[in-house]
C-alpha cells in the first residue's frame, strides 16, 4: 500500500497536481473547487499553516458559488 501511495504521490507531483501555489492561482481566479482545496488545505494545515480564518474565506467563496462540500464545512464550523 505505502508503495502505491508512493507511485501516485510521485506521479502527482510529475504532473503538478494540486501544488499549493496552482491551487491559490486557480482560487484567486475564482475556481470554486480549487477554493475549496484551498479551504480544506487551511483547515488542516496542507502544505500551509493552520489558520481557520483562512480556511473560512475560502469556505465561504466556494460556498457563495455553490459549492456543496464548502457549505457543509462552513455549517459544521457553526457559520
Amino acid at each position: 500500500m505505502k508503495y502505491v501511495l508512493g507511485l501516485l504521490i510521485a506521479l502527482c507531483m510529475t504532473l503538478g497536481c494540486s501544488r499549493i501555489d496552482d491551487v491559490r492561482s486557480r482560487a484567486e481566479q475564482g475556481d470554486m473547487d480549487a477554493q475549496f482545496e484551498l479551504g480544506w488545505r487551511y483547515a488542516d494545515g496542507k502544505g500551509v499553516e493552520q489558520s481557520y480564518t483562512e480556511a473560512v474565506k475560502w469556505y465561504l467563496k466556494a460556498s457563495e458559488q455553490g459549492h456543496k462540500e464548502a457549505t457543509a464545512r462552513l455549517q459544521a464550523l457553526g457559520r
